[in-house]
């Protein structure tokens, strides 16, 4: 039941960032540098934020025989992979150079498969419950 609500609050955490979020401050802020900067600091925040929601979904888990390295690499590619976007794509995107469409496009995507990966353990854990 805890690792569901986890997952349920990680899963609502990033499509909120996602969704309403980062858009929310793009569309009210004037600015668009202060924007950015307001949407950034919020993905940062994520990233960090994620690793935590892994290791506690990990340290939640049903304990089956012979799957702990997978569920860890499971619990935590999520993080991982924001943590990663975060350090090797922010300072292209915060820069406005020439690769700022290519790093934003490749963070908005490694956001997406975060997300749906944190999603899926959702649903997985939820179609167990049921059982």
């Amino acid at each position: 039941m805890w690792r569901r609500l986890a997952l349920g609050l990680w899963s609502g955490w990033l499509v909120a960032q996602g969704a309403v979020f980062a858009p929310l401050a793009f569309a009210v802020l004037a600015e668009r540098t202060t924007a950015g900067r307001f949407a950034a600091a919020g993905f940062t925040t994520v990233a960090y934020g994620s690793l935590g929601f892994g290791l506690v979904c990990y340290l939640l888990r049903p304990r089956t025989v012979g799957r702990q390295g997978r569920a860890l690499l499971l619990a935590l590619a999520p993080g991982a992979l924001l943590l990663a976007s975060h350090v090797a794509l922010s300072p292209l995107i915060a820069g406005h150079g020439p690769y700022f469409a290519a790093a934003h496009g490749a963070g908005t995507l490694i956001y997406g498969v975060a997300t749906l990966l944190v999603l899926g353990m959702w649903w997985q854990d939820e179609r167990r419950s049921l059982r």
